[in-house]
């Protein structure tokens, strides 16, 4: 696991950035209550179409973006029972999206407790 600190003047540091599947998030933070770190998460949750087409307009990446993969792990999430506190509707613009995560981080919704695990 690595920490990658916030930008200047943040108050919160990154230990995963990228996917995360929601059975893995125990394991996280208890890691995190081991370091007395509070564990949050959040699940950016949007159609396949919207996925997609916001994957594929990044340009070239690390690996060839394959669809049928890419549509199997969307499955994987979109067939969970999540607990809505974490989702967020990442239909909308990125600039929404961001702030739409950022409200529900300060307000607490993000922070996992036994009861979201």
């Amino acid at each position: 696991m690595s920490a990658d600190p916030g930008g200047p003047g943040q108050d919160y540091t990154t230990v995963v950035s990228g996917h995360l599947f929601p059975n893995e998030v125990a394991g996280l933070a208890a890691a995190c209550r081991k370091k007395g770190l509070l564990c949050h998460y959040a699940v950016l949750s949007a159609d396949l179409d919207t996925c997609w087409e916001r994957a594929t307009a990044r340009g070239p990446g690390r690996w060839p973006l394959v669809f049928e993969p890419f549509a199997k792990v969307h499955a994987q999430f979109a067939g969970l029972q999540l607990d809505d506190r974490h989702v967020i509707d990442a239909t909308k613009s990125p600039n929404a999206v961001s702030d739409a995560v950022l409200t529900a981080y300060r307000a607490g919704r993000l922070t996992v407790t036994d009861q979201t695990i």
